[in-house]
């Protein structure tokens, strides 16, 4: 399952947003930005946290802060992102994306038709099994 999802924040406490059920192996990106107030961002697998991190806006427009945080999941559950902005005067505001696809998967290569070992391009036998290859 692939998806990508953009929020607009402000907060005064916490926020949970559901982002859905991942599979083992699924890569999750996601991104803070923040214009002002501190914002703690957990990422959450079965409403346990696994990853989390924070930033603090500069606020009064000179611009956001970022925060990046990538985790790959090891076992298939319901993801979720918690949002918390600590006890602040104005709270915070900003933007959080999150991207969750699978794990890209290398090449192996080839495999002997016989016995399946993996086997490097341009070997005329099996390591394995003997078999010989095509």
């Amino acid at each position: 399952m692939e998806v990508f999802k953009n929020f607009s924040i402000s907060l005064w406490g916490s926020q949970v947003i559901e982002v859905g059920e991942c599979e083992p192996q699924t890569v999750i990106d996601t991104t803070l930005i923040v214009e002002y107030g501190k914002v703690e961002l957990e990422i959450q697998l079965d409403g346990k946290t696994i990853a989390r991190t924070g930033v603090v806006g500069p606020g009064f427009g000179s611009g956001a802060k970022t925060a990046k945080l990538r985790v790959k999941l090891q076992y298939r559950g319901k993801v979720s992102l918690r949002l918390h902005c600590p006890s602040i005067p104005g709270g915070a505001e900003g933007t959080v994306s999150v991207k969750c696809q699978p794990a890209e998967i290398k090449d192996v290569g080839a495999a002997c038709p016989v016995c399946g070992a993996p086997v490097e391009p341009g070997a005329r036998f099996c390591w394995r099994c003997g078999a010989k290859l095509e």
